[in-house]
């Protein structure tokens, strides 16, 4: 949720909020979103930005952009020079992938001098999701930025480093996260995204390792930490066993039908084919290829690798 610009009565706004967070994390999304539209059709909540930009958020999760966008412009009319007006603006823009404007409002955001980092920072964040290398290059920029102008701004050189690797520069990036770690060994996201880095050299898998179990013994609930242990633990023979395991979890801890639990069970069907246990990859890809027939989750590659671990040839074969 948005979590600051506050017009109104501020008591009011953090008590409907935190009712919202609530029914949010319970998965009650449809009675937080009715709460808050009841909220901000009274007097204080007509006059409250923050509630009125974490309606548009809900909106925006549900895929009802046109309503976000509504949201977002309300709440702009009772406070113009809004930071956080801006941020949800730069978020909606990039739900909906349209880079280009999120690139012309950030540099005209620069060019009339305005310096909130965190604006910045949300920009470079939506911009790094785009697939398109030269979009992550002005996100990669835009870290850069960041990280001159705020050189304590972890987020912004954690940001760099992903950027860095995503555009080619593995030893920057490597650099860059263990400097991090130097400063803050507790970073979960620089833990994880060193120890993949470090897995793609066979010469430095147990160091690889040593750092996803650092990481999961202080996140161990983390689900990239677990794909890449598992991803990690995949790469010796004699530890299959314990990569199935944590591919395991990885499934438990997905929503059903989501992409996020097709790939983990593309990972945990090629560990149990490796482990010659047919019968299970059989039930996990199958699921993963009709989680893949209805939101198309995977390459061409992919489904080609998935029918011929499916195959019965290649099963008697192996």
């Amino acid at each position: 949720m948005v979590d600051e610009g506050i017009v109104g009565d501020p008591e009011n706004d953090r008590l409907q909020l935190a009712r919202a967070r609530i029914l949010m994390a319970v998965g009650r999304a449809d009675q937080a979103k009715i709460g808050l539209v009841a909220f901000c059709e009274t007097g204080a909540g007509s006059k409250s930005v923050i509630a009125i930009l974490s309606l548009g958020e809900l909106h925006r999760m549900g895929g009802d952009f046109a309503a976000a966008g509504l949201e977002i412009q309300r709440a702009a009319k009772l406070s113009p020079d809004s930071a956080a007006v801006l941020r949800a603006r730069l978020v909606w823009l990039g739900a909906q992938k349209r880079f280009d404007e999120v690139i012309e409002l950030i540099d005209a955001y620069h060019s009339g001098r305005g310096s909130d980092k965190d604006v910045s920072l949300t920009a470079a964040g939506v911009l790094a999701t785009a697939k398109n290398i030269e979009v992550k290059k002005k996100a990669l920029e835009l870290y850069n930025y960041l990280t001159t102008v705020s050189p304590d701004m972890g987020a912004a050189h954690v940001g760099l480093a992903s950027m860095a690797y995503q555009t080619g520069d593995s030893d920057r990036a490597e650099k860059i996260y263990r400097d991090v770690l130097k400063r803050d060994p507790g970073n979960i996201k620089a833990i994880n995204d060193l120890a993949w880095i470090l897995q793609e050299n066979p010469q430095q898998y147990a160091q690889a390792l040593e750092l996803a179990d650092k990481g999961l013994l202080l996140s161990p609930a983390d689900k990239n930490l677990l794909d890449t242990r598992g991803t990690i633990l995949s790469k010796f023979p004699a530890r299959l066993t314990a990569a199935k395991a944590d591919f395991s979890k990885l499934v438990e801890r997905t929503s059903p039908g989501s992409a996020p639990r097709a790939r983990a069970l593309l990972q945990l069907g090629r560990i149990y084919a490796r482990l010659k246990d047919f019968d299970m990859a059989q039930g996990s890809l199958k699921e993963a290829v009709e989680i893949d027939r209805k939101i198309g989750v995977f390459t061409t590659k992919q489904r080609s690798e998935i029918e011929r671990l499916l195959d019965k040839k290649y099963q008697e074969k192996g």
